[in-house]
């Protein structure tokens, strides 16, 4: 939890799979001010910080993931953005935008939760982007090698999606 500045995470036992990798995440309230600095600090120690759930993060928007992946953070999407309906307006923008890295899931140890998210992807993206967000790029993270982008792709909402966003547009408009 990097809610603290100045945390050391070089104790090997952080280590994801014994690689450079550490999993890293802030408080699920607030976004501290410094965060892009402190993963900075962290990829200068020699660790690659790779941020758990993103999409889940309250204020957060595409332009602080960006500026976090570009302090040399790894972005790791939950399965459950995607698989569980309640994918959202955040992870499907930074899908669309190319700012996720990997997927992950919350169920910890079982493997059968991102054959769904994987299946998903090859229906949505293609095997390309099914490949290096649920192989590809996690075999690099692990063996200490550079990421390969994930090129944007476009994301299409499914029809409950759809309806929550219309709706969501006339209580805006008539809020007005």
């Amino acid at each position: 939890m990097l809610d603290v500045a100045g945390v050391d995470l070089t104790d090997p036992r952080y280590a994801l799979g014994g690689s450079t990798a550490v999993l890293v995440e802030f408080p699920h309230s607030l976004i501290p001010p410094n965060a892009a600095a402190e993963l900075f600090r962290l990829r200068m120690s020699g660790i690659v910080p790779v941020v758990a759930h993103p999409e889940r993060y309250p204020g957060c928007t595409p332009a602080i993931v960006a500026e976090w992946r570009r302090a040399g953070a790894v972005m790791q999407m939950n399965v459950t953005a995607v698989v569980g309906g309640r994918r959202g307006k955040l992870a499907t923008q930074l899908l669309s935008g190319g700012l996720i890295d990997l997927f992950a899931s919350d169920t910890h140890c079982d493997p059968r939760s991102l054959m769904p998210a994987r299946q998903w992807l090859l229906e949505t993206a293609g095997a390309t982007h099914a490949d290096l967000l649920t192989r590809e790029n996690a075999n690099r993270l692990l063996t200490n090698k550079s990421l390969a982008p994930v090129p944007p792709f476009p994301v299409e909402l499914g029809m409950f999606q759809r309806l929550r966003e219309l709706v969501r547009g006339f209580r805006q408009v008539s809020a007005v």
